[in-house]
């Protein structure tokens, strides 16, 4: 695969896959595909997106994906649809990790402003969250998209926190991530399920993760809309959980000032 400046100079194969997954995007949609042959069209979908020219096919990937949760719902008693619950949620993965590693301009360029993601996230509600009851089932698909918003932020933190006079707790959230949360946390009908993934994924974070959720809940309080008991329910969790953490002196001071410090600024505004 070729790279992102020479991929002008491969345009008609470029252009010749692209067209193979708007075919199967398309029979996807219609599902008119089984699921073994959905399977590996998501394994093609890998190899591209995971090449130095993947952000081209970014698009059509979330395309898929979009195509997928629905395909994946008409085929939910169907034997053969753990395939597609365990490697959907992988494709997904991939996906957005890859998109984590493209700047802010790469990204509007090859994704029409990210306008895909924002629909994805929309139709996950629609046809798995606000479908199913059991939260465990259909929780590792958010927790995928809120995971990567974080991982964003943590990076500008990492970025930021080499230099010793930068103010972390002013930061300004990468394209990526602000993206993602205008869509899914900043959005009331949506906060609950995030927060429960939130939740249930916390303990995994390490410092800088926990920083960057916390830098999240204090620029919600300045939304118009918010519920102010859900927003100390997840302070509380992310606070219990740090100070569980016994092994903080060994790490970057900076950080961990930055979180006694935020923790403090947000529980003055309960």
């Amino acid at each position: 695969m070729p790279t992102m400046e020479e991929h002008e100079k491969h345009q008609f194969p470029i252009n010749i896959l692209k067209i193979v997954f708007n075919v199967c995007n398309s029979m996807i949609k219609e599902c008119q595909l089984s699921t073994k042959i959905c399977c590996k069209i998501i394994v093609l979908y890998f190899k591209s997106i995971s090449s130095s020219a993947g952000i081209i096919f970014m698009h059509d990937a979330l395309k898929a994906i979009i195509a997928l949760l629905h395909f994946n719902k008409t085929q939910y008693y169907n034997e053969d649809s753990n395939l597609l619950n365990t490697i959907l949620p992988k494709f997904l993965y991939a996906v957005m990790i890859s998109l984590n590693k493209y700047p802010k301009d790469i990204i509007i360029e090859y994704t029409n402003n990210l306008k895909m993601l924002s629909l994805l996230i929309q139709k996950y509600f629609e046809t798995i969250e606000f479908t199913y009851g059991d939260k465990n089932m259909h929780a590792t698909y958010l927790t995928i998209i809120l995971n990567t918003g974080i991982s964003n932020i943590s990076e500008e933190i990492n970025d930021k926190a080499r230099n010793d006079s930068a103010d972390i707790l002013k930061i300004k959230f990468p394209f990526l991530a602000e993206k993602i949360l205008k869509n899914t946390l900043y959005l009331k009908k949506y906060q609950p399920a995030c927060f429960f993934v939130i939740k249930q994924a916390v303990i995994q974070y390490n410092e800088v993760d926990m920083l960057s959720i916390l830098l999240i809940i204090n620029e919600m309080f300045n939304l118009p809309i918010k519920s102010m008991k859900k927003l100390q329910d997840i302070t509380r969790v992310i606070k219990s959980e740090y100070e569980k953490r016994c092994d903080l002196t060994v790490h970057n001071r900076f950080i961990v000032d930055a979180i006694k410090t935020i923790i403090n600024s947000i529980q003055s505004k309960f």
